[in-house]
């Protein structure tokens, strides 16, 4: 029977909603030099992807220069760090969930394609950075979601089987990654959908189908969960 010992969280779309502060940010570090990207383009090609990535796209297609790389991401990092401080603030809505999946004795983690310093301060600022045990970034990792590789460090660390891992994700390349990993995953449309009903109401789904096809299977079989507007669904 697989038991959740674990639960990792992506950051942007699950602990905060902050796709809109990435792509204006993004979009004024282009313009400073003359560039532009059309909201179209960007959530169609680059939702999800670390900056680097989609710069690096950008160059290859000689839509800008390769050696302002380095300038528009350090640009682009300061512009979202100044737009999100207006926005992300404390959360002890959160704090209380992460609080009640720690008094079960499960390990809380975050991993996500965002850089080390934005998970750091985001987490700091809604004031539940210490409700985890650790965090992995695209800096950790030689490939970024969709690539299984942060989940799959995650699960290393931990220590702990894919069966035992309940990842909750909102985009379908983390979802990806997730899967590819062999966890569990529970996609959210954003973070007003994270819920400790929610999360325990998918726990147990797991813990007790699993518990019934024990006797029916050699290897544990990774369940996803999709959160509707009014119910829960499972494939």
């Amino acid at each position: 029977m697989s038991k959740i010992l674990a639960v990792a969280f992506d950051l942007d779309g699950v602990l905060v909603d902050a796709k809109e502060w990435h792509y204006k940010a993004f979009r004024r570090a282009l313009n400073e030099h003359g560039f532009d990207i059309l909201p179209e383009e960007h959530l169609a090609k680059f939702e999800g992807l670390p900056t680097r990535k989609k710069l690096e796209d950008l160059a290859e297609r000689m839509i800008i220069p390769k050696k302002l790389i380095p300038i528009i991401q350090a640009e682009k990092q300061k512009y979202f760090l100044e737009t999100a401080r207006k926005y992300c603030h404390d959360n002890p809505r959160l704090r209380n969930i992460l609080f009640q999946l720690q008094s079960s004795d499960r390990r809380l983690l975050v991993c996500s394609n965002a850089v080390r310093n934005t998970i750091e301060t985001l987490l700091h600022w809604m004031g539940i950075f210490d409700s985890f045990d650790f965090y992995l970034s695209n800096e950790d990792v030689v490939l970024p979601k969709p690539s299984p590789e942060i989940y799959l460090k995650a699960l290393h660390l931990l220590s702990v089987d894919p069966s035992e891992l309940l990842v909750i994700e909102d985009h379908e390349r983390g979802i990806e990654a997730a899967q590819k990993a062999g966890a569990h995953v529970l996609q959210i449309g954003s973070s007003e959908d994270l819920t400790i009903e929610l999360i325990e109401e998918t726990i147990q789904s797991i813990e007790s189908m699993s518990e019934a096809l024990e006797p029916f299977k050699k290897q544990p079989i990774p369940f996803y969960f999709k959160r509707q507007p009014s119910t829960l669904k499972i494939s």
